[in-house]
């Protein structure tokens, strides 16, 4: 069953002036070197004649059209495209559906030579080796450009940029995400990489037995035609207080919504403070004076929130300005630095997203203090020992770690009891810990007995580290007793 579209977060279409003189020129744009929007036989610029994707249909190029499994589309270059001592773009909307299950390749595949005669890769962008998240494979020695966007079954835009005009050639990557600015993922290779030689063929192709689609893709040598614009919109997270300011040093206009989002779990909805009734025009009007915002999204498990102008077609959106806009202490405090800021514009009546750098500022929590207080007490002692027997992967990574997760396993180990000892330690003295756990005696204290116990039975350096904890654990357990 053919993937349906993404229907939000698309790019502004930017090349429609090429697709209007196409049947003129093969290079009906300077800065297009090639283009197609895959809507039937001879579409595109750029392109040998007579040279069609196997795969077309129904406006797309697909890896099983008409049930075919596994069908591979070849199509060559109206005259080979040089990636070497130049800055090129691409881009494509790629949706793969059976994705992120470690064996699945799929995507774009650029060769020195022309179909029939491919000769070698050197540039592949999509699913490289059935990874779980978007990537691209620059076939220089394992070295791969990884996004942080999973892989799904809904289509997704990725741009790349090669940039070899250097010494060091230089990769970036963006994926959902048109802010020029701030790249999902860049790398560069010391010395150059492998692209010395031109393009000659592209192929379309996924090691899949069901289908992936491609759609309005772009080679191209300005940014612009790759739809990425320019933004220096930030949010400052201050690390001591956990507020949140989204900003942007040259103002910002048509912002018609945004979202944070962390894996780890690590906001706070209930602090949150909203465009909605407070800066737009049901509010003070500073954001947006003349639309209503309202929330999309606010989960209870501190993974998202977000907001957007409540109409289903956004007028010229608000303002972001240098000031900022205060989002509330929505952060919540510990070593966990994964927050996500994307924000939606309205590009000439088309919904742009891109992605806000974020910036933590000041001082933090320390490793251990689960309660994010601003030290290491017998609270987070009692927090590590709640930990016992009740982390697991179901958790947020937030959770584990408020529980004594302090390694990120969604375990709860002697490891973490050597990190959080050391820790506490190093906040309020050497022996410390022991003294702290010598004068709370508590009635789980045989449970973290056998835990600590455990060390004597670890080899080496470890083992001898951990048999102050051991006594001390064993003092517990005797005063408790």
């Amino acid at each position: 069953m053919m993937v349906q579209r993404r229907s939000q977060f698309l790019y502004a279409a930017m090349i429609c002036v090429g697709v209007a003189v196409g049947a003129a020129s093969d290079r009906a744009d300077a800065n297009i070197l090639a283009f197609d929007d895959f809507s039937g036989a001879g579409s595109g610029v750029g392109w040998a004649s007579g040279n069609d994707w196997e795969g077309l249909e129904n406006g797309l190029v697909s890896t099983n059209p008409l049930g075919q499994g596994s069908v591979q589309s070849f199509r060559d270059f109206s005259a080979p495209i040089d990636p070497s001592n130049a800055v090129t773009y691409i881009k494509v909307d790629y949706a793969q559906a059976s994705p992120g299950n470690g064996q699945d390749w799929g995507g774009l595949a650029f060769f020195t030579g022309t179909e029939g005669a491919a000769d070698t890769e050197t540039f592949f962008l999509g699913n490289p080796s059935g990874a779980s998240v978007y990537g691209a494979d620059l076939k220089f020695g394992g070295l791969n450009l990884w996004g942080s966007v999973a892989i799904d079954d809904a289509f997704h835009t990725l741009v790349a940029r090669i940039d070899t005009t250097g010494a060091d050639h230089e990769y970036a990557l963006w994926v959902d995400n048109a802010n020029l600015n701030s790249p999902t993922a860049v790398t560069t290779i010391q010395g150059g990489g492998p692209l010395t030689g031109t393009w000659g063929t592209l192929r379309l192709a996924s090691s899949d037995a069901v289908t992936d689609n491609y759609d309005n893709l772009v080679i191209a040598t300005t940014a612009e035609e790759a739809g990425l614009i320019a933004t220096d919109l930030t949010l400052t997270i201050d690390r001591a207080t956990g507020a949140a300011t989204l900003s942007s040093a040259a103002s910002q206009a048509t912002v018609i919504g945004y979202s944070l989002s962390s894996t780890a779990g690590s906001l706070r909805p209930t602090q949150w403070t909203t465009v909605a009734g407070r800066y737009d025009s049901a509010g003070d009007g500073s954001v947006d004076s003349d639309e209503a915002w309202s929330v999309i999204a606010s989960n209870s498990n501190g993974t998202l929130v977000s907001e957007a102008v409540a109409s289903a077609t956004p007028g010229d959106g608000g303002v972001i300005n240098a000031s900022g806009v205060d989002l509330g202490d929505v952060w919540a405090r510990s070593p966990i630095e994964d927050v996500v800021a994307k924000v939606r514009l309205n590009s000439g009546g088309a919904q742009v997203q891109v992605d806000a750098q974020v910036v933590f500022s000041g001082v933090g929590p320390a490793l251990g203090d689960l309660d994010g207080d601003g030290d290491l007490d017998v609270a987070d002692w009692t927090s590590f020992k709640s930990g016992q027997g009740a982390i697991d992967a179901s958790m947020t990574a937030l959770s584990a770690y408020r529980m004594g997760d302090l390694n990120g396993d969604f375990n709860h180990t002697l490891a973490d009891f050597d990190l959080f000892a050391n820790a506490y330690d190093a906040a309020n003295g050497v022996g410390a810990f022991v003294a702290m756990t010598a004068a709370v005696p508590e009635p789980t204290a045989l449970g973290l007995l056998a835990v600590a116990t455990a060390a004597c039975f670890v080899k080496g350096r470890r083992r001898t580290r951990a048999l102050p904890y051991v006594a001390a654990m064993l003092a517990i357990v005797l005063v408790a007793g």
